[in-house]
């Protein structure tokens, strides 16, 4: 699913669907997402905690929706995801909208129609924020 590490660059977490760590690797192609020093002490056989596992599901998605590599930050609730392209978008995990996959799809979707990628979509709110 996801690889879980507290810098870019260093040894990562390999964590299953389950949130179980199941390998430890420095270079991976899967989406990755950057915690706290103190949380991203994962050994093969531990299993993430639930804000570390939320955030790497919700990284996941967005890796399928988008099509690009992304990488994740994630500071307490608050969830900031980057692609490949600079393109930002921030959630905050614990109130997540119920329709975000579909809303984030369908922004992706238009932006590739008008060729206006957006540089942040902030999907915090019930109404999601674009800048461009």
């Amino acid at each position: 699913m996801g690889a879980v590490g507290s810098q870019v660059l260093g040894i990562k977490a390999i964590a299953d669907q389950e949130g179980l760590i199941i390998d430890m690797q420095e270079k991976t192609q899967l989406p990755q997402l950057l915690v706290a020093s103190s949380s991203s002490q994962y050994k093969p056989g531990d299993r993430l905690n639930k804000m570390d596992n939320l955030a790497l599901k919700i990284l996941a998605d967005v890796s399928g929706i988008s099509g690009k590599q992304v990488l994740g930050k994630l500071n307490q609730t608050k969830l900031e995801i980057v692609f490949s392209d600079s393109t930002q978008v921030l959630f905050d995990i614990q109130y997540l909208e119920p329709n975000w996959k579909s809303t984030l799809h369908l922004i992706l979707s238009r932006s590739k129609i008008q060729a206006k990628v957006p540089k942040t979509i902030d999907l915090r709110f019930s109404s999601p924020i674009l800048t461009f």
